[in-house]
């Protein structure tokens, strides 16, 4: 390693753990919902209601995308699971057996969502509504469930929960599905599930967490946070995210966490901070994809921001660089196709996730919904099929969620190589006025 290289591997390490933690100002959203409301929808444990699995199954099979179901028999897939519905005895356990015979067809949108992660991870962030939120998401793995995402501006930011560490107990009791929330999931793609605590007005959550697998003291590594839950939603957690940075030999660094494009809001925050905000003074911008997807008219405006053959030019001419991972998936892979056909700038990170066919939510008798693939969005990829294949970064990253102490490889990497870029450029002459 070349003097001075350790100093700057810490500095973006420093850069990418303050970045991924870092608190913001509430402004701009449309509505509050202030988790007061209970549905009776909500509850895990209510009867099940057998026309739920029904309609599930019928909903797929007259409108599902691919009429010969994937190579999936769908009359034989109803005649094997339904008897295992009628035998359910509450209504989580029936939307199990539905999301398992949904995973026949091995295609992404195909899924169950509960009434209230649909209202937490669908509709509040369509329409800009902010929810009480603790502000984070965990992967569970064969080792237990670990923090894959906090997000900016929340409690749990401000506690200082770091991306890898596990969680051990909520409210005392071991995490599973009786307190903890299950994300959207494509069964059929396989994978790790995702899972976040649920969070209504008023109502503190103690959590303990390890940060390490091995410690030189017994219960060293350990830390427990008592959190109270904020209004908020991700499309905040987006602005909250952006700043610049000045990493290297004074180079300014600009970096935006975009969560969703389940909403244009976040492409009007970041066009108006590139413009003339917080972004705006910086040499090279660090814009960061990773997670759920949404609509693809929000990812074409994204696009259209570093387009210099759109009227007026583009926003950002500078140097720009995408971080992805396993999570993109959906409107934001079209989106990294857009970016490399585009020539944009270089992708870093690890190949996403291959979660890419049009979809509907189709609501159920019993609250819950149905996610139908049903569009293939091949027509927005020059024909090219991601479906179950992804987009390859230019620059592969070794990453590793577990006990990851806050280290985030991808970002390291996307910072690094954004600096690189700068400094390429000084070293040729190149200026433009701002470094």
């Amino acid at each position: 390693m070349r003097p001075g290289s350790r100093k700057l591997v810490a500095a973006l390490a420093a850069g990418a753990l303050a970045l991924a933690t870092g608190g913001g100002i509430l402004a701009g959203a449309r509505a509050q919902d202030d988790g007061s409301k209970n549905d009776k929808s909500d509850d895990d444990n209510a009867p099940p209601n057998m026309e739920a699995f029904e309609q599930a199954w019928r909903t797929i099979r007259d409108q599902f995308y691919d009429r010969s179901f994937h190579g999936a028999d769908w009359e034989a897939c109803h005649a094997r699971y339904v008897a295992k519905a009628r035998a359910a005895s509450t209504r989580r356990e029936l939307h199990e057996i539905t999301l398992a015979m949904l995973g026949e067809l091995k295609t992404s949108h195909t899924a169950i969502i509960e009434p209230d992660v649909y209202r937490d991870h669908v509709d509040n962030e369509t329409r800009a509504t902010l929810a009480p939120m603790f502000g984070f998401e965990l992967s569970h793995l064969d080792s237990g469930y670990f923090v894959t995402e906090v997000v900016a501006g929340t409690p749990a930011a401000v506690a200082g929960i770091h991306r890898g560490d596990r969680l051990l107990h909520v409210d005392g009791a071991a995490p599973d599905d009786t307190n903890l929330r299950p994300m959207p999931w494509d069964v059929g793609l396989g994978g790790a599930r995702g899972y976040y605590p649920a969070a209504t007005k008023d109502r503190k959550g103690t959590f303990e967490f390890e940060r390490r697998a091995r410690s030189s003291r017994e219960g060293y590594n350990r830390y427990t946070v008592e959190l109270v839950p904020i209004l908020w939603n991700q499309i905040e957690g987006s602005r909250a995210s952006m700043r610049t940075l000045k990493l290297g030999p004074d180079v300014p660094v600009g970096y935006a966490r975009i969560y969703h494009l389940l909403s244009e809001d976040t492409i009007d925050i970041l066009a108006g901070e590139l413009s003339s905000g917080k972004l705006a003074n910086a040499a090279t911008l660090v814009l960061d994809v990773r997670g759920k997807g949404g609509l693809t008219t929000a990812g074409d405006r994204l696009c259209a921001l570093f387009d210099p053959g759109v009227r007026g030019g583009a926003v950002w001419a500078r140097p720009a660089v995408l971080v992805v991972d396993h999570d993109t998936r959906s409107a934001k892979e079209i989106l990294a196709w857009r970016w490399r056909d585009m020539k944009i700038g270089p992708i870093v990170g690890t190949k996403t996730r291959g979660a890419v066919i049009g979809s509907r939510f189709m609501p159920l008798p019993d609250g819950a919904y149905v996610v139908l693939a049903n569009f293939d969005m091949r027509c927005l990829t020059g024909g090219c099929s991601l479906e179950a294949r992804g987009v390859a970064p230019d620059v592969l990253v070794e990453d590793q969620l577990p006990y990851a102490d806050g280290r985030d490889p991808c970002l390291e990497a996307g910072m690094r190589i954004a600096l690189e870029q700068v400094l390429a450029q000084r070293r040729r002459g190149k200026t433009h006025g701002w470094y």
